[in-house]
């Protein structure tokens, strides 16, 4: 069984400042967002794995515990003897919130709570990113991208296993479509290699298993070549 951590003490005041700076979204609505932060109350569950195989479409944790078929995550992973597999959460409050506010017609409201819900729970994983490097920097260890089920070629059916590695309570479930409960939640995959990685995610391979390759790049949400910003799917 994998040794799960979790990680509760997020400040929130610092995440609401950085959210308030770098969500355009967000901005002439500090005040009301302000208010919303009693509402946050994030979680994240964590554990390492050793990386037993990464080849062309697989990668495998933990003697066999996660069996990843992805040509995007494995591309992403090479290299890497370790990855860090978590879910985090900012509670069901906000989602709830948001729902109350649509149903009373105070739709700026909901539509700022659930944006705000968004960008705090990304915020929490982004920050949870940044302290796991701080603390296996001292070993010379540099983190891949950050993956997770949905994106690419990385099916959501491998949810329920990740929740079912991690979540040592019921905080975090898995719903109808392979969705994650509470709604602003998570999950994520970082790997650990002793080279630098490069920063960016794969760029899609028509034909090769990253990439649809039916040349409607311009109507696709979800594929990997689009994190670079093109949407070519070259």
């Amino acid at each position: 069984m994998a040794n799960v951590h979790t990680v509760s003490d997020f400040k929130l005041n610092l995440l609401m400042d950085n959210m308030a700076k770098s969500c355009p979204e967000l901005r002439g609505a500090e005040n009301k967002t302000g208010e919303l932060a009693v509402y946050i109350d994030p979680i994240v569950y964590w554990a390492d794995f050793r990386v037993d195989v990464c080849d062309e479409g697989r990668v495998i944790l933990g003697d066999g515990l996660l069996t990843i078929h992805s040509f995007y995550a494995a591309r992403g992973l090479s290299g890497c003897q370790s990855a860090t597999l978590m879910a985090a959460t900012i509670g069901d409050a906000i989602p709830r919130y948001s729902e109350m506010c649509i149903r009373e017609g105070r739709l700026w409201e909901g539509t700022v709570a659930d944006l705000l819900g968004s960008y705090a729970v990304e915020a929490v994983v982004e920050e949870f990113h940044r302290s796991l490097w701080l603390k296996y920097r001292p070993s010379r260890l540099y983190p891949s991208p950050r993956f997770s089920p949905g994106y690419g070629d990385w099916s959501l059916k491998d949810q329920s296993r990740i929740v079912s590695l991690l979540a040592a309570d019921p905080r975090i479930t898995v719903g109808p479509g392979c969705l994650l409960e509470p709604v602003k939640s998570v999950t994520a995959l970082v790997g650990w290699s002793d080279e630098q990685k490069a920063g960016e995610y794969p760029v899609g391979d028509k034909g090769r298993g990253l990439c649809q390759g039916t040349g409607s790049c311009s109507s696709c949400s979800t594929w990997a070549c689009l994190k670079k910003g093109s949407g070519t799917g070259k």
